[in-house]
């Protein structure tokens, strides 16, 4: 190369300005780096600055061919392990020092990077499945800030004081942008409160709940239409008054067909609910769920298999059995009833089209095996949250009991 001429045979020269249409080309189709490596390129790298090309790398004076070769090597391997030209050009000048510094003591000062100030230096681009996982890994700071996060998340008190944050925020949030449900809801909470048991003779010990208030609520109830009725009393206990609720129970199952769904406890693997001594109710016409729930968070079947065989969450089975009476059901509560209306519904369940509005996702929730084996540990993986930010007001009904 003499100013700006390449050599390409003896006697035999092409100059940048000839080249410069096939340049213009090449850098219309992606060329963004040009490396001459042999004798000085001083003039050439103006004249390809001058044309665009942005950065340029040429040796300031002529070299030894076995310099270009030396100097050649560790300047492609640098860039094909990931380095910009000017990293890589200064790791080859690094080598050219220390491998030929007595043959050619001053060879690593000869190479030089022409580059446009604005210009991202050039770097190959990478590609494989290494490089691809390599751009998902977080730095160091962030893997520090990441594992930091995972150890305080594993702990209970921190979790918990970290959600509540989370969920006051949203409720914050969906309050202020008037985010919440415009139908009218479609379930009324009943709740027997300390005014209901300061008032009521029949509260005067309200723990276990009075079986004879709690079949005049059912009344009532029933009078204003409710056909799935969900009662969170444990009533597992004897009572005087059994009859009275039983008697209460029969008639809307009867008259109705009211779905009734009662709690339980899930201990020592099986439900510890409604008392069977009391013939309080028959599961052939009416269904219990266990309300065990870790605070902040709902609670699904375990398998698909398990509301129809072994138990049930008592939310779950509310929402299911609401679902399920809004179409054309083919299972009702019944006195006479034979078989067992739980497993009965959800083999019922096991015909319903997936797209039949809430009621084929509701049929196909579960708990992921995941969050199953999670719990062992006292975690929360993926576990469903309850949708708090939703005011009461709105989305329960305000029905309050008449006090006696």
């Amino acid at each position: 190369m003499v100013d700006g001429s390449l050599s390409i045979a003896p006697h035999t020269a092409l100059s940048i300005r000839e080249l410069t249409p096939y340049l213009q080309t090449a850098q219309a189709h992606g060329l963004k780096f040009a490396l001459f490596n042999s004798c000085s390129g001083l003039t050439i790298a103006e004249s390809l600055v001058e044309m665009g090309l942005s950065q340029v790398a040429i040796m300031r004076e002529p070299i030894h061919n076995a310099v270009a070769q030396q100097f050649l090597v560790p300047f492609l391997q640098a860039l094909v392990e990931g380095q910009d030209v000017q990293d890589a050009l200064a790791s080859a000048c690094r080598h050219l020092k220390s491998a030929q510094s007595l043959t050619y003591p001053s060879a690593y000062l000869v190479p030089s990077l022409f580059r446009h100030p604005d210009a991202v230096p050039y770097r190959l681009p990478r590609t494989g499945w290494r490089y691809q996982l390599q751009r998902w890994l977080p730095s160091r700071r962030q893997g520090v800030a990441l594992a930091a996060v995972a150890v305080l998340s594993v702990i209970p008190a921190v979790r918990e004081t970290l959600l509540s944050g989370r969920l006051l925020t949203q409720a914050v949030y969906r309050n202020l942008t008037n985010q919440l449900p415009k139908d009218p809801p479609e379930v009324v909470l009943v709740q027997v409160d300390n005014l209901s048991v300061q008032q009521s003779i029949l509260l005067e010990n309200p723990v276990p709940i009075d079986h004879q208030y709690l079949s005049t609520l059912l009344d009532k109830l029933v009078a204003l239409d409710a056909q799935v009725i969900g009662i969170d009393f444990l009533l597992d206990r004897q009572s005087a008054e059994a009859p009275i609720l039983a008697a209460t129970l029969e008639q809307s199952v009867e008259q109705a067909n009211t779905w009734f769904i009662f709690a339980s406890h899930w201990r020592n693997g099986r439900e510890q609910g409604v008392n069977s001594a009391q013939s309080l109710t028959d599961f052939n016409w009416s269904m219990q769920g266990y309300t065990d729930a870790p605070k902040w968070y709902g609670v699904l079947p375990w398998s698909p298999e398990a509301c129809e065989q072994i138990s049930c969450p008592f939310a779950y089975l509310l929402a299911v059995a609401a679902r399920y009476h809004q179409t054309n059901p083919t299972v009702r509560p019944d006195i006479d009833r034979t078989q067992d209306l739980r497993a009965a519904l959800f083999q019922s369940l096991q015909a319903v089209p997936p797209d039949q509005g809430n009621l084929g996702w509701l049929a196909e929730q579960q708990t992921l095996p995941i969050t199953l084996w999670s719990d062992r540990w006292r975690q929360r993986w993926l576990r469903p949250l309850l949708d708090f930010p939703c005011p009461q007001t709105v989305c329960f009904g305000g029905y309050q009991p008449r006090r006696y």
